[in-house]
């Protein structure tokens, strides 16, 4: 080819077709990985739990970190105190006790240790003669006494959206 003939555009063209044709093959790749197996739904950090529970109708006034509602040392690492107001305009609050392990196995192995935890308060003066509620939802537990109907609802529904798959 010398200088003055015009310039052949064909590698352009098909460079173009090539771009447009390596875009089809990545969206059809990404469409293929959408459609795969689902990714797991995983639990959410402890916290997160309170963000579900403002969704479910309810407000958090403070959270106090590594508070069990008890005595035993082994269960501050797994423990969030949560003073409560449900609905989020009430006067009064309630207490709960949030408690994440890291998988279902620690949370089964968990138990017997929340349990005892759990008893503890309710036989102490945080209960206050009222009942104790709980909820058990893999990877959390939770208790609390004289929860109304409506706040251990949306306690249950908090945890449950939280939970994921409970692995």
């Amino acid at each position: 080819m010398s200088r003055s003939e015009p310039h052949d555009r064909r590698p352009i063209v098909h460079g173009r077709a090539g771009h447009a044709a390596a875009a089809v093959v990545a969206v059809a790749l990404l469409a293929g990985a959408c459609a795969g197996p689902p990714v797991p739904n995983t639990p959410v950090p402890a916290t997160d739990v309170f963000q579900e529970l403002a969704l479910a109708g309810a407000s958090t006034v403070n959270l106090v970190s590594g508070d069990p509602g008890c005595s035993d040392a082994n269960m501050i690492p797994y423990a969030i105190h949560a003073q409560v107001k449900m609905p989020p305009g009430a006067a009064a609050t309630s207490d709960v006790y949030l408690f994440t392990w890291a998988s279902r196995a620690g949370w089964t192995r968990g138990a017997v240790a929340f349990e005892s935890c759990r008893s503890e308060f309710a036989a102490g003066s945080k209960a206050a003669g009222r009942p104790v509620d709980e909820i058990d939802i893999s990877p959390y537990r939770m208790f609390g006494a004289g929860w109304s109907p409506a706040l251990k609802s949306a306690l249950t529904q908090a945890l449950t959206t939280a939970a994921g798959d409970g692995s």
